[in-house]
């Protein structure tokens, strides 16, 4: 994952902070996982956008349509 965060610096832009070096290997719900399946709640999912969570079953099913 160090190369993805590498490309990441090089390619997005530096207007908004990074708080953190969390790097995300799955999701479900409100919920990240880590490389090492640790688990964080999402705090920042429903910032502007009305949130269904990661991987919402409707969602998903509509998108497959």
């Amino acid at each position: 994952m160090a190369e993805l965060r590498q490309r990441a610096l090089r390619v997005m832009p530096t207007v908004q902070g990074h708080y953190f070096d969390l790097e995300v290997a799955w999701a479900q719900g409100c919920w990240l996982y880590d490389f090492s399946d640790r688990k964080y709640l999402d705090f920042a999912a429903g910032i502007a956008v009305a949130s269904t969570g990661h991987c919402h079953p409707c969602v998903v099913k509509a998108i497959q349509e």
